[in-house]
């Protein structure tokens, strides 16, 4: 799916912890202007379920793990994010929803626009005639 694709966190470890790093001229696709974290969802729970017109994101899950299912409007997939090594990037225009939270679950997501409720397209039938 040319939506989105998993991107590699470069991560640096020793017997004191790890890190991992997102630079904007390196791992990340783009510049970040917004970050937020979901957390405490419990696991018959639904986030998301929408499309966003103009930002693209870039999904982590740094605790736990979290489904994501993207549809571009054609194609269907689904990914499970569980290693903070590992980011999902979804383009502007893909509908995402994220379930099956485990309870340890935390999902950090940047954004490269700040929030603009007017760019969220919530209903999955206007969605689908948008992707046309």
């Amino acid at each position: 799916m040319k939506s989105c694709k998993i991107i590699d966190i470069p991560n640096f470890g020793d017997e004191r912890g790890y890190m991992s790093v997102l630079d904007d001229n390196q791992a990340l696709p783009f510049r970040p202007k917004r970050l937020f974290y979901s957390y405490g969802v419990p696991a018959d729970q639904v986030r998301g379920k929408h499309a966003n017109v103009k930002s693209n994101f870039l999904m982590v899950a740094v605790s736990g793990s979290v489904k994501v299912l993207v549809d571009d409007g054609k194609k269907q997939e689904s990914f499970v994010l569980n290693d903070p090594t590992k980011g999902l990037f979804i383009k502007k225009g893909t509908w995402k929803e994220m379930s099956n939270f485990s309870k340890d679950a935390v999902l950090l997501v940047i954004a490269d626009t700040n929030y603009d409720k007017s760019e969220y397209i919530t209903d999955y039938d206007e969605f689908k005639k948008a992707a046309k």
